[in-house]
């Protein structure tokens, strides 16, 4: 038997394992908002609404999520890991006030 015949059960729960850690720290979560506004997770335009938003808080103790509608205030909620953690599997509902005339 040929010595990486031997070693490739390792190599495969190794590999695994590096796999699973380095997926461990990202956190995916839907964003759902008015059609017509635009999100955006720490200054960087994802699209509109729905969306699911995939964070890495291995660097970041913090994210800023913002939205943007024309002729509304914009919102900017920051969310930590355990709070963006928290959101459903349904996603969070984002919101935007008109601005008063």
């Amino acid at each position: 038997m040929c010595w990486l015949q031997r070693l490739r059960p390792v190599l495969i729960a190794l590999l695994t394992l590096v796999t699973l850690s380095a997926c461990a720290s990202s956190v995916t979560r839907r964003f759902n908002g008015p059609e017509d506004a635009f999100l955006y997770v720490n200054g960087i335009g994802l699209g509109s609404f729905p969306r699911y938003v995939s964070v890495d808080f291995t660097h970041l103790r913090r994210v800023l999520v913002q939205v943007r509608q024309v002729d509304h205030e914009p919102l900017e909620v920051w969310y930590s890991e355990a709070e963006f953690l928290a959101i459903a599997s349904e996603g969070a509902a984002l919101t935007v006030k008109r601005y008063e005339k």
